[in-house]
């Protein structure tokens, strides 16, 4: 799967979405609301020195931590209460 349709499959769960902007050399740059940065996800098909960057890539990496932190943080208080909580008895036969 490539960057951009991940992109597309992770806009159908989160609000606010990831906003991909293409642009006339071919390039794809997103903007990334949750760390406040535009980043590129696609290079030039023009220009190969135009390519995507660990930094970007980090960028997007820490956008989807800050999306999904609150499920996460629901998640673990979801199960630090099942194992708090007391087994059901099953009734001797």
């Amino acid at each position: 799967m490539s960057i951009m349709s991940s992109i597309e499959a992770f806009n159908e769960a989160f609000n606010p979405e990831i906003e991909l902007l293409p642009t006339r050399d071919g390039r794809v740059r997103a903007n990334l609301p949750r760390v406040g940065r535009e980043i590129l996800v696609q290079g030039s098909q023009f220009n190969a020195d135009v390519k995507v960057t660990p930094a970007d890539l980090a960028s997007l990496c820490e956008e989807v931590r800050r999306a999904m932190a609150p499920g996460v943080a629901l998640m673990d208080e979801a199960l630090n209460a099942i194992t708090q909580t007391e087994p059901d008895k099953q009734p001797s036969s």
